[in-house]
This record gives C-alpha cells, sequence and structure tokens, in this order.
C-alpha cells in the first residue's frame, strides 16, 4: 500500500502533471508532424507550416492578453474575485480577438490580391479558426491560473489526440490534401471547445460579473504581456516567414523539420523552468539574493547535464533521427539539425537569464533582451539568404541570436545581481554528491 500510495501522490503532484501535459503535447504534435511530413508534398506541407506560424503568432497575441494575467490575479483570490477577474478577462479576450479578426479581413479587402497564395490562404482560413479555437484557449488560461493540471491534461489529450486522428483519416485514408487538414483542426478544435463550455472551464457566465477595477487590472498587465509573448514567439516564426518570402516554402518544410527536434530537447526546459520560478521568488522574498542566483545555476547545471548526452546522441545518429521524424524526404536536414544542436547547449543558460530578470521585476529588460535577439535573427536571416544562399547559413544565425542574447542578458543581470559562473559548478556538484549519496546508501546491516 506504501508503494501504490506513493504512485499516487506523484502522479497527482502539480510539477508532474506539469511534466505530463508538455510531454503529451510534444508526443502528439510530433505524431501528427511526422504523418504530414511522409504524407505531403513539401510544398504543401510547408504552406500548412507556413499556416501554423502566422496563426501560433495571432493565438500568441490573443492568449497572452489572458494567461499572465489570470494566473496573477485569479490564484489565491476569493471566489468572488475571481469571477470578476475571469469575466474581465472574457472582455479582454473578445475585444484581441474581434481586433485580429477586423485586422485579417482588412488586410484581406486591401492587400489579398497582391499578396502570395500562401498568404491569402491564411487570410481565408483565419477567422473562422480563430472563433473556434476561443473557448480551449481561454479554458487552457482559466484552468492553468486554477491549478487544475489534471483537466488540462485531459483537454490536451483530446485536443492533439483527435486532431492527429482527424488528420491520419483525411491525408491517409481520404487520400485529401493541405484542405482536409483545415477540416480537420477546425473540427477538432469546435468539439473541445463545446467540451469546455459544457464542462464550465471556459466559464462565460462570469462575463457579467466583471467590474471597470478588475478589467482595467487584466487590461494594463495585459498590454506588456503580448509584447513579450509576440516578441519571443518572432524569434522562432521570423525564420519561416523570411524564408518562405526569399526561398519558397518548400524551403519552410525542410528548416522547420529538424527544429521540431529542437522543440523536443526544449521540453525539460519549459518544464524546469515553470517550477523553478517559485523557487527563485521565494529566496528572492526572503531577502536572498544570492540563493536565489544560486537556485538559478543550479538548474542551469542540471539542464545541461541532461542536455549533453542527448545532444551527443543526435549529432551522432542525425541522418537516422530526421528519417524517424520527417521520413527519408528529409534526410538532408540532418546537417541543420547539428547546427541546431551545437546552440542548444546554451537554451538553458538564455532562458534562465530572462527568467531572473523576470523574478527580480525587470520584465523590461527581459523584452529588450528579446527584441536585440529578434533583431539579430531577423537582419541576420536575409544577410545570410542574399550573401550565402544557403538554408544552413539561415540556422547558422540562429546560434549568433543566441550569443547576443546571453552577451546582452548576462550586462543587464549584472547590474541587479551579483553572481559567479562558478555557481553552475558549485551548486550542480551538490546536487550530484546529494543523489550519489540516495542511491549508494548502504542500508544498515541486520544483526
Amino acid at each position: 500500500m506504501g508503494v501504490f500510495n506513493t504512485i499516487i501522490k506523484i502522479v497527482k503532484n502539480k510539477h508532474f502533471l506539469s511534466l505530463m501535459n508538455n510531454v503529451v503535447m510534444s508526443g502528439l504534435t510530433l505524431l501528427t508532424f511526422r504523418d504530414m511530413a511522409a504524407t505531403l508534398s513539401k510544398s504543401e506541407f510547408g504552406i500548412w507550416l507556413l499556416f501554423m506560424a502566422s496563426l501560433t503568432l495571432a493565438e500568441t497575441i490573443r492568449t497572452m492578453s489572458v494567461f499572465t494575467p489570470l494566473i496573477k490575479y485569479i490564484a489565491g483570490s476569493p471566489k468572488i474575485k475571481q469571477d470578476q477577474y475571469s469575466g474581465a478577462g472574457w472582455w479582454v479576450f473578445f475585444m484581441v480577438t474581434v481586433a485580429l479578426i477586423f485586422i485579417d479581413l482588412l488586410v484581406l479587402l486591401i492587400w489579398g490580391k497582391f499578396m502570395n497564395a500562401e498568404y491569402t490562404l491564411f487570410l481565408h482560413w483565419f477567422p473562422i479558426i480563430f472563433m473556434v479555437t476561443l473557448p480551449t484557449n481561454f479554458a487552457y488560461a482559466q484552468l492553468q491560473a486554477e491549478e487544475k493540471f489534471s483537466s488540462i491534461l485531459f483537454l490536451r489529450i483530446l485536443n492533439n489526440g483527435l486532431f492527429l486522428l482527424l488528420v491520419i483519416v483525411g491525408i491517409n485514408l481520404l487520400k485529401g490534401g493541405v484542405d482536409n487538414i483545415f477540416y480537420a483542426y477546425i473540427l477538432s478544435w469546435s468539439i473541445c471547445s463545446i467540451i469546455c463550455l459544457l464542462m464550465k472551464w471556459a466559464p462565460v457566465s462570469t462575463i457579467i460579473k466583471s467590474t471597470r477595477e478588475s478589467f482595467l487590472e487584466i487590461f494594463n498587465m495585459a498590454k506588456y504581456a503580448m509584447v513579450t509573448g509576440v516578441s519571443s514567439n518572432l524569434l522562432r516564426s521570423s525564420d519561416t516567414f523570411i524564408i518562405n518570402h526569399l526561398m519558397g516554402p518548400q524551403m519552410v518544410a525542410v528548416y522547420r523539420a529538424p527544429e521540431k527536434i529542437l522543440e523536443l530537447i526544449e521540453l525539460p526546459i519549459r518544464t524546469i523552468a515553470g517550477t523553478a520560478i517559485p523557487e527563485m521568488a521565494r529566496e528572492l522574498n526572503t531577502g536572498s539574493k544570492d540563493q536565489m542566483a544560486r537556485v538559478m545555476f543550479r538548474y542551469v547545471g542540471i539542464l545541461t547535464l541532461i542536455l549533453i548526452p542527448t545532444i551527443i546522441i543526435s549529432y551522432i545518429f542525425a541522418p537516422f533521427i530526421m528519417v524517424i521524424i520527417a521520413g527519408k524526404g528529409y534526410i538532408s536536414s540532418a546537417g541543420l539539425l547539428r547546427i541546431f544542436l551545437i546552440y542548444a547547449l546554451l537554451l538553458p543558460l538564455d532562458r534562465f537569464l530572462g527568467i531572473t530578470l523576470e523574478v527580480l521585476g525587470k520584465a523590461n529588460l527581459t523584452l529588450y533582451k528579446v527584441l536585440v535577439m529578434l533583431a539579430v535573427n531577423v537582419l541576420g536571416d536575409v544577410f545570410c539568404i542574399y550573401h550565402f544562399g544557403t538554408i544552413n547559413s539561415v540556422a547558422g544565425n540562429s546560434f549568433a541570436m543566441v550569443v547576443v542574447g546571453l552577451i546582452f542578458g548576462h550586462f543587464m543581470l549584472k547590474r541587479y545581481l551579483n553572481f559567479s559562473y562558478s555557481y553552475i559548478w558549485i551548486e550542480t556538484s551538490k546536487v550530484i554528491s546529494h543523489v550519489s549519496n540516495k542511491i549508494f546508501k548502504k542500508s544498515p546491516s541486520s544483526l
């Protein structure tokens, strides 16, 4: 019974559920990606990837308008206040949705006939997709604020699993093209949105409970959250837009395939970062900046140790991995994958420099850091494509972008926190020693 109770306790732990959310979402997304890559032509696949990059950018604007504000204001508040903030979140969510759909229709009406077919495709599909995804995406923010991680896990499995199933039916059994993927996407999200409304995970009834004060609190925080979220999203998606514009959708597919591996490698970074922030904030609130710095570098060291063997193995077997992930048609992307893997080792430090600035209340500096990296990425991509004309040079520019981000983040953090990079070795050694003692600890001899 003791072992069973321990397992139940682990499964119910919010950190475990948060990890499972990331694992399930990444796993099902990867399976869907693999099926599309193996079935669609590179041109069709590139069009879908470009569409998703554009949709994700728009969705980031909308989601960030309520995600962080709802978590901040709902957590720990009495039920009456929670409903007020939830209702205010709905108003902000609706406003952003209507504004983006209006911009979409305006662009389509004025410039649609002058744009590439890939972008007009996005503009045509965007309004209906943005509407059917509204309840589900609000539910994700609401459930996260209420720390109902098991419900989020169920919703992610349903959402991504249903889409995968419909994609398999649409393009494998019915032999359809990219249009069938759009139908599958709309249907899967529509079903999830109906369930969210029925289960009251997206509590529409709270709209009437919103107050002027709660609306202004959510709205004022949303402004900064949206800018930071969009800038972070563009760090990755700007490559997609520039490559499509200058090299075509086929090269988008070639470039995005190895990036999918990088997203899997970033999975432990995203998961651990989510649990590290409260611990770092707690140390800061108790007046121990040095201890907060040590916590930061402990996680940087642990994550780097986790990544090293993964990166080495992935580097050696890059062609084989590309065949598994995207099919034989993408084996030429192995060189790109190796470039991504080289700078992946720098990602834990880059991520935690930004996190630490936010914990210190310097979110504006995190935004500046992201904007500097974005400028390097955009200008560097254009230069590399025009000067070298190869997709590998674009990946190499991503390495330069991360290095610039590290340098900028280092100098910004040094202004407010005294730290030494030796903390990485010191704190990581403590963790290794602690774990080793637990593993090799000898039980007392029975007499």
